[in-house]
């Protein structure tokens, strides 16, 4: 309290209880928000003109993959926006030189402390789609492992781990409050010898795993948020976990159906299904079957969302709908 001091909100407001991170690159039209930047400006330099009708969306699309992908839409409205990472994007958003990008559950949540808004979510159950109940669709967040390999929830510590990527919600958040949630001084980055967290800082042992794009030499995607390394997101964690790089995956439940048995891409041709299992704190000394992932799990958690400004959503809205509507490709990945 400024009390004992004489005073009154001295440093900090009396108020506060805490100091919360930003994200990274926060400027002052990032963190006032667009409205309140814009008025501050017009009492400096007189009211800003009117805008012009915009004709085209731009999407914002993360490393050469995903621009590969946004190309081949066929869209007339269309545009695409290549970027290096999220925060790039949300960036690129506030600033309108972009308008949406899809992101998963973490990262919507720092996309709104920048002011952004979900206005669409994915949606892998036509049943649910069509049921009418309004309710947020949602996936399980499970730690999978190669089955035989001894490792339980109780022994995890200093073992090998792979994220989809640093501060997303099955890869790295949820694990953390599943794994550091009651302990003192835990980091995920301290409780594993090791691991693949694309994103993370590129001399930590959170990149020591990763698998960058493959180059013999100079290679810079090395642990990028994006699909250039080989171990991002979901089938990328699998991957780290498929070929013995990290004893344990951080995923989304479908992933394994989704990536053995003959199904997935080719570094996945070979693998089985009943080579992996699950394990998780509520049975902690034993291994689960990767389908009985609704018993052992680490939490249930929304799916990827598309984030976009408060006076695009309309647009991005009618666009994704029509776009979706026309069969496009919108939802495989021939790239990767």
């Amino acid at each position: 309290s400024s009390q004992a001091f004489g005073g009154k909100d001295l440093i900090f407001s009396d108020s506060a209880t805490e100091l919360m991170l930003l994200p990274k690159r926060t400027d002052s039209l990032l963190y006032l928000k667009e409205e309140y930047y814009e008025a501050m400006q017009a009492f400096k330099d007189g009211n800003p003109s009117a805008p012009t009708s915009q004709t085209k969306l731009a999407m914002c699309a993360i490393g050469h993959a995903e621009k590969n992908k946004c190309d081949s839409l066929d869209h007339v409205k269309k545009s695409c926006i290549l970027e290096a990472s999220v925060d790039d994007c949300i960036e690129k958003i506030k600033r309108k030189e972009a308008d949406f990008l899809a992101v998963d559950g973490g990262q919507v949540y720092i996309a709104g402390k920048c002011g952004l808004v979900p206005v669409m979510a994915e949606q892998s159950n036509s049943q649910s789609c069509s049921s009418g109940s309004g309710g947020t669709a949602s996936y399980y967040a499970v730690a999978v492992v190669r089955k035989g390999s001894g490792l339980t929830w109780n022994n995890l510590e200093g073992k090998k781990s792979c994220h989809t990527g640093l501060g997303r919600s099955a890869g790295w958040k949820i694990p953390e409050s599943a794994i550091c949630g009651e302990k003192d001084k835990c980091t995920l980055d301290k409780f594993f010898s090791e691991g693949c967290a694309p994103g993370a800082d590129p001399t930590s042992n959170m990149c020591k795993l990763c698998k960058g794009s493959g180059k013999a030499v100079g290679d810079e995607s090395k642990c990028k948020p994006s699909a250039e390394e080989q171990y991002y997101g979901y089938d990328g964690a699998f991957r780290c976990l498929a070929e013995k790089a990290g004893d344990v995956a951080f995923i989304k439940h479908t992933v394994v159906g989704d990536y053995t048995d003959g199904k997935g891409k080719d570094w996945a041709k070979d693998l089985k299904s009943e080579d992996f299992e699950l394990i998780c704190p509520n049975t902690p000394d034993t291994t689960m079957k990767y389908t009985d992932f609704e018993k052992c799990n680490l939490a249930q958690v929304p799916v990827h969302a598309v984030i976009t400004r408060e006076d695009a959503r309309s647009a991005v809205v009618s666009f994704l709908s029509d776009i979706q509507s026309k069969n496009n490709d919108l939802f495989t990945s021939k790239d990767g």
